[in-house]
């Protein structure tokens, strides 16, 4: 029996370094996917598909490994709220709305994982408050909405110009409403009056 016992080791030490192999590649193929799909997502936004599981090694080992589990995560957030057409300020169809209510669901997440990306989530969250098309009573309740978005954002990151020019400009929505002359354009759901994360490069934050 003992005389096996060499050959034992052999093989397990040759199953560990094919695994470790393995793992090797799927890290590195990680890295090159996460690389390609964000520059592609940079052109075309809303394409599905995008940095999908991928590697030898079963349970997304190679990400898992990498640490960038969240950070896919993350990217699937942001990609659901440029799929919800932000820059179109049309009458939203039912399935527009609920795709952005689906949006809204991820980032919510991706923001309550605190982090770096807390800040970005946040303000694209304001940003889809602000296209959510209210009744006249409900104008107010939208733009408080989106200003505590935007103060989220600032909290997490005081360098969030974005945020400070999206706040500001809820902010003077707000002080026209209260005086009687109306909110805009802005309060009814177009997100180009505040500019910052509605139209600032896709994928910033990454």
């Amino acid at each position: 029996m003992k005389r096996y016992v060499p050959v034992a080791l052999v093989a397990a030490g040759f199953v560990v370094g094919l695994a470790l192999l393995l793992l090797a590649l799927d890290v590195a193929r990680a890295e090159r996917e996460l690389a390609r799909d964000d520059a592609r997502f940079l052109a075309q936004p809303r394409v599905p598909g995008y940095w999908g599981a991928g590697g030898v090694l079963p349970f997304d080992l190679g990400r898992r490994t990498l640490g960038v589990r969240d950070d896919v995560k993350r990217r699937r957030a942001v990609q659901r709220f440029w799929r919800t057409h932000p820059r179109d300020t049309t009458q939203p169809s039912p399935a527009r709305l609920a795709a952005r209510a689906q949006a809204q669901a991820a980032l919510v997440e991706v923001e309550g994982g605190g982090g770096p990306a807390a800040s970005q989530t946040a303000t694209l969250l304001g940003v889809l408050a602000l296209l959510t098309p209210p009744e006249r009573a409900e104008i107010s309740q939208v733009l408080n909405a989106a200003a505590s978005a935007f103060r989220r954002a600032i909290a997490f990151d005081e360098t969030n110009e974005d945020a400070k020019h999206n706040l500001e400009s809820v902010l003077l929505s707000g002080q026209r409403l209260s005086r009687g002359g109306g909110a805009g354009a802005s309060a009814s759901g177009s997100p180009r009056e505040f500019g910052g994360a509605a139209t600032s490069p896709r994928g910033s934050g990454y």
